[in-house]
């Protein structure tokens, strides 16, 4: 601040809208050149307008991006970001850096939201399993119960004393979750899926506790919108909606949500970005 003016204006007056982002970057970001790619992924976010970006795999670009934004840095881990418009407060230590973490963004009018990134493990893969037409849902359930299930539980656990206060200050919940939705794998849509109903324990863990899936709740139709975040550069492989946006607090509504997909000198990532933008009620 001292020697570098910023390149962002400092809005005083509280926003009429907060523009969430959530996109794993791809080992960096790098994989189209270690300058050129994540030039690249700043490029995507910068004409996004998101207020706030949940990182992951940001393996040392985080502090590039955020430099080339003008946007305010927390790391969490070597690959868990947070870039922010608006100044950072308190962070929290939820469950392992690796996975998760929690930060304060300062809002203008004294008011704050509560960013909390998340990556859960992409072990076990069960894409191949599910795409070889043979899988049985309860089988499914099971390894994600043992492993992102768990995950999750211990990270909504942790987060319980924050989410106390969310009609005060709102929790913003952003990641990589490598895997589905009970939202997108229901029966209306199984035809769609495999022929699989799957009840994934991440995602229906969440909605227990009280959050709301942003772009389920903007678009509540999967056969209309499916949403798929992976992936956008791979085409034998499941595609699936497995990075998500959920939210918890009375003072903000999803009211537009989408994904980014494309870039007119090819996608930057094998992840898709997903954007949401919030109201206040």
């Amino acid at each position: 601040a001292k020697y570098k003016p910023t390149r962002v204006p400092r809005q005083r007056k509280m926003p009429d809208s907060l523009t969430v982002m959530t996109w794993n970057i791809w080992n960096g970001g790098q994989r189209d050149g270690k300058f050129v790619g994540v030039q690249r992924i700043t490029d995507v976010i910068r004409q996004s307008g998101a207020d706030i970006v949940s990182l992951q795999e940001t393996f040392g670009s985080g502090e590039m991006i955020a430099d080339a934004l003008g946007y305010f840095h927390y790391q969490r881990s070597d690959g868990l970001s947070v870039l922010s418009r608006y100044p950072l407060g308190r962070s929290y230590n939820i469950y392992r850096s690796r996975m998760a973490g929690a930060v304060t963004i300062e809002l203008p009018g004294q008011r704050q939201v509560i960013l909390c990134p998340i990556h859960l493990s992409y072990l076990p893969n069960l894409a191949p399993y599910i795409m070889s037409g043979n899988a049985v849902a309860d089988t499914i359930l099971a390894r994600e119960l043992e492993s992102r299930g768990a995950e999750m539980r211990f990270i909504a656990w942790e987060l319980q004393s924050l989410l106390n206060q969310k009609d005060q200050v709102p929790l913003i919940l952003a990641g990589d979750f490598n895997s589905g939705s009970h939202l997108d794998w229901t029966q209306s849509n199984s035809a769609n899926r495999y022929g699989l109903v799957i009840d994934f324990p991440s995602s229906r863990l969440l909605e227990q506790a009280g959050y709301i899936d942003a772009y389920r709740k903007v678009y509540p139709d999967p056969l209309t919108h499916p949403g798929h975040t992976w992936t956008p550069v791979f085409n034998e492989v499941l595609h699936d909606r497995v990075n998500f946006i959920y939210y918890s607090g009375l003072p903000i509504e999803a009211v537009n949500a989408y994904v980014i997909d494309s870039y007119p000198l090819g996608f930057p990532s094998d992840h898709a970005a997903v954007v949401t933008t919030f109201r206040w009620r």
